[in-house]
């Protein structure tokens, strides 16, 4: 299952007021939860394409923590999502290794 019909799964199961036309809208979450996740930390690029069950769980959870409206649940979804995230930083599988920018090399 693409990671897009995953993302919609996922939402439409929160919220049953979804228009025809929202995959525009899933794809910027799926896209701003891969940029948080590369972006803010130390995890190696990736696209959703290739992404793994650890990268599509925390992507899943970034969407559902940036689409929910009832504070109770966003709040659990905040935490599956930063657990999530924590558990990439740590692993090697996940870490962008060699990440110094080419500035370093130049002192």
């Amino acid at each position: 299952m693409a990671l897009l019909d995953e993302v919609r799964f996922a939402l439409t199961r929160i919220s049953s007021s979804l228009g025809q036309d929202v995959d525009t809208e899933f794809q910027r979450y799926i896209d701003a939860a891969i940029l948080d996740l590369t972006q803010t930390t130390d995890i190696k690029p990736f696209i959703a394409a290739e992404a793994d069950a650890l990268q599509k769980e925390a992507i899943i959870s970034y969407c559902l923590y940036s689409f929910e409206k009832d504070s109770t649940r966003k709040d659990k979804y905040k935490i599956a999502y930063d657990d999530l995230k924590t558990k990439m930083l740590m692993s090697s599988h996940y870490a962008n290794v060699g990440g110094g920018s080419d500035d370093d090399e130049d002192q």
